[in-house]
């Protein structure tokens, strides 16, 4: 679905850069004009050509456009409020994570589609799966959480998707 967006805009004029981390003191937005100018922080993207003003790996280290999509995931709100002559947004990113658990399957607790719950309007719910490799996925978990890089898992998370996948696949072996 992302690569035929992808694939859309850029038949469409649109040039994609990633890793493009922007400095957000020295970007603007031009009213009078309708453009934004954004400037690539300096630091860890390489040398920049200052010539030509791009990099071969990052592209350039100014951009002058019309439209800018903040793909920026859960540190979207930090990039729009470090944004001069930008609102501050009115929502706040809250970091969400989703915790898995792997096992082993075999004839009896193979299964043959996925199990999904009852969603609700926090989350879909805890998925039961098996994947190409003989092997049962439950998860993921959507437990909210305050810091937004921490990304090692919790013990406590796991003995409750092991429960979790005993309830729904008792011949399940929690050993693996």
């Amino acid at each position: 679905h992302f690569t035929c967006r992808v694939a859309h805009a850029r038949e469409n004029g649109a040039k994609i850069y990633t890793s493009f981390t922007f400095d957000g003191a020295k970007s603007y937005y031009d009213p009078a004009k309708r453009i934004w100018t954004v400037r690539r922080k300096s630091g860890g993207e390489g040398p920049i050509d200052a010539f030509k003003r791009t990099n071969e790996r990052t592209g350039p280290s100014v951009l002058r456009t019309r439209a800018i999509v903040n793909a920026t995931g859960i540190m979207a709100d930090m990039t729009q409020k470090d944004t001069p002559g930008v609102k501050p947004p009115h929502w706040r990113s809250i970091a969400r994570r989703g915790q898995y658990r792997v096992f082993q399957a075999d004839e009896l607790t193979f299964v043959t589609r996925p199990i999904q719950p009852i969603p609700t309007p926090r989350t879909k719910g805890i998925f039961v799966y098996s994947t190409l490799y003989d092997q049962i996925v439950v998860g993921p978990t959507a437990q909210d959480q305050i810091s937004r890089t921490d990304i090692n898992p919790e013990s406590e998370t796991a003995d409750f998707l092991t429960g979790y996948a005993l309830r729904v696949l008792p011949n399940l072996d929690p050993i693996y």
